[in-house]
């Protein structure tokens, strides 16, 4: 009898948070009767292969032929072969961190709602697993998600605010949940190595730019993050920039590298080993979420430069609001990390914090799987 099949959406290779998304929901699904599943295009043949993840495809703007013919393969060959299709897979947990509300556009969020539309439609399940949402906004965007909320079977919200938003949008009807990030559960490995080395991760994220409606941010910010690292360098600390995203990301540090040609840049070979770098680091100076995380819940000092509501409700979640600070304020934003990592009171807030976040990640985990096993009874 072929094993199940679940697909994991919306992560790719291109950015370490997707990647650990990945790692995180791929070791909780995957078992002895239950293979795991993502896209080949977005997810590279490497990394699934070490991960030990098969593929899927699907081209959704092909139209009926968006399978490339993979629906024609009977389960049993797809099996073998390692890749499937939409028909082939047994039901989807989507991964996608942040991909619902006005920053995005409505006919992307339409494509996305029709996707989940046909697997609904062939009685697979559907769980969104924690992420942020909205706000919604513009009349089409709210359109466009209270129909693809429509065809999903847990919706599950990573703050909050942003189960506010799914409940005013949709009303709690009982598939809608609340859990934090489910990488805090990820485990990296053995514990720091050296963080005796007072080292930091200065980590850029092309966003705080590219989102910003001001011209002349995507100069200040280069600048202001030249400066975190001098002025880290001048306060005893071993400053690095940390790469955590192959898309965008890297133009910040070419344009860094201009202003500063000596600074240091570590580019990892994913999440999960930007997540053990980290783990090595006395404090990190971060715009990227899932950097954060890694940081936080491996009991690292954070301070994060946000361009979104997700950043707050992670610090909230480990007792630490004070963390936030502006990504043009270097003095600021260096100075609020020294204080963090000299405060004994921080490290033990972050620290007590993670059990509890733990158990309600471990519960969710629990409802994933009654409602997929749920939906596969009345199949």
């Amino acid at each position: 009898m072929p094993h199940k099949t679940l697909l994991v959406r919306g992560v790719g290779s291109h950015n370490g948070g997707a990647e650990l998304l990945l790692r995180a929901a791929a070791d909780r699904l995957a078992g002895p009767e239950t293979n795991v599943a993502a896209d080949a295009r977005r997810v590279s043949r490497g990394l699934r292969q070490a991960w030990g993840i098969d593929a899927y495809l699907s081209v959704p703007k092909f139209g009926p032929f968006e399978s490339l013919g993979l629906d024609l393969l009977p389960k049993p060959l797809a099996q073998s072969l390692g890749v499937y299709s939409t028909r082939t897979v047994d039901g989807v947990v989507d991964a996608s961190g942040f991909f619902v509300g006005d920053q995005w556009q409505a006919d992307s969020i339409a494509r996305d709602g029709e996707s989940f539309q046909k697997l609904s439609r062939q009685g697979k399940p559907v769980i969104m697993l924690p992420q942020a949402f909205g706000p919604f906004r513009k009349a089409d965007v709210a359109a466009a998600s209270r129909e693809l909320f429509r065809h999903v079977d847990l919706i599950i919200a990573r703050d909050t605010e942003s189960f506010s938003h799914v409940a005013e949008l949709v009303g709690d009807d009982g598939k809608l949940a609340l859990c934090p990030d489910i990488t805090i559960a990820l485990e990296s490995g053995p514990g720091p190595a050296d963080r005796a080395a007072r080292r930091v991760a200065i980590v850029p994220n092309i966003n705080i730019v590219s989102r910003s409606k001001n011209p002349d941010d995507a100069n200040r910010y280069s600048v202001a993050l030249v400066a975190m690292y001098r002025q880290l360098s001048a306060g005893g600390y071993e400053p690095f920039f940390l790469v955590h995203s192959s898309h965008g990301d890297p133009e910040v540090i070419k344009e860094v590298r201009l202003l500063d040609e000596s600074v240091r840049v570590i580019t990892p070979s994913n999440g999960l080993e930007a997540k053990k770098i980290i783990n090595d680091c006395i404090g990190i100076i971060a715009g990227r979420y899932h950097a954060i995380v890694s940081a936080l819940s491996q009991g690292v000092p954070a301070v994060a430069h946000s361009w979104s509501h997700k950043y707050g409700a992670l610090l909230g979640d480990f007792a630490v609001s004070e963390g936030l600070a502006d990504p043009m304020d270097a003095e600021g934003s260096v100075l609020l990390l020294d204080s963090l990592i000299n405060d004994s009171e921080y490290a033990s807030l972050i620290n007590s914090a993670k059990p509890e976040l733990l158990a309600t990640i471990d519960r969710t985990w629990d409802r994933i799987n009654s409602t997929l096993n749920a939906k596969d009874k009345h199949r």
